[in-house]
């Protein structure tokens, strides 16, 4: 069965002011949309702390990281908004020097976080705000790209030296609140198009971040900075794919090889 479009404009939150135009068509006459396997670790650990704070369990004061013998060095610092004001419960993730995951602390009411029992070495430092600010890894690195957020090497993060004994500290922060934009997938009946990803790119062509729409065919894409880009469906086959200003979206083509027209954020 074949859909025509259904137009859905939307008031976008966080910074955007603007309305965003997204819809889909299905394409074909497949009924069910491929679902994508989270197998990264780190992906699944970020769901697992939104989790967390979904059932009420509250914010998590402190490191998750039981200190092993031997290993005395420690790091710490804080995490506020561009006014000075701390920011509580932020995720503070911590890479080796390799760049793999290593343990993530939590600031407190007064934005601070520690990290202790760190063999000496190379770490990086990254904040995990869940959308509510402009993600970074130390110092003042952007990192709220899809591509950037679990890659430190990729990012070109700051190594910060870690001592065998005694305390690094003074690594800081200091965020921008985060811009989002919110709509609807559906159908020729208004029927939600559920489990469509909802994808944002500069108009480069370079993808900064994902959503999943919900059963309703909802979606929310936050942690954005302020900038100008572009939003396009991606039903992975399953649909005819089109940009937020109707225009038909093709893998091979960039928005702005496209002449998509950019949303501001």
């Amino acid at each position: 069965m074949r859909f025509s479009p259904t137009l859905i404009r939307t008031t976008a939150s966080g910074q955007n002011r603007g309305k965003l135009a997204l819809y889909a068509r299905r394409g074909n006459s497949r009924g069910d949309m491929k679902t994508m396997a989270l197998t990264n670790s780190a992906l699944s650990l970020r769901l697992a702390r939104l989790a967390l704070r979904m059932v009420g369990l509250g914010f998590v004061f402190g490191l998750l990281w039981f200190p092993v013998s031997g290993f005395a060095g420690s790091l710490s610092g804080s995490v506020e908004d561009r006014g000075g004001a701390p920011i509580p419960g932020v995720f503070i993730d911590i890479y080796d020097s390799e760049g793999g995951a290593f343990d993530f602390a939590v600031t407190d009411a007064a934005g601070v976080y520690r990290f202790d029992g760190l063999v000496a070495g190379d770490y990086y430092v990254h904040t995990d705000s869940l959308g509510e600010f402009v993600d970074q890894w130390f110092d003042q690195v952007p990192g709220a790209a899809d591509s950037l957020f679990y890659d430190p090497l990729k990012a070109g993060a700051t190594p910060i030296a870690v001592p065998a004994t005694g305390l690094r500290s003074g690594i800081i922060f200091a965020l921008d609140l985060a811009g989002a934009v919110s709509g609807r997938v559906t159908d020729a009946a208004s029927a939600g198009v559920a489990r469509a990803y909802v994808d944002v790119y500069l108009l480069d062509g370079t993808r900064v971040r994902s959503a999943l729409t919900d059963s309703l065919g909802a979606y929310v894409v936050d942690g954005l900075p302020a900038g100008t880009y572009a939003v396009r469906t991606d039903t992975l086959g399953a649909l005819r794919d089109e940009w937020h200003d109707g225009t038909v979206a093709f893998d091979s083509v960039n928005p702005g090889m496209a002449g998509v027209q950019g949303l501001q954020v």
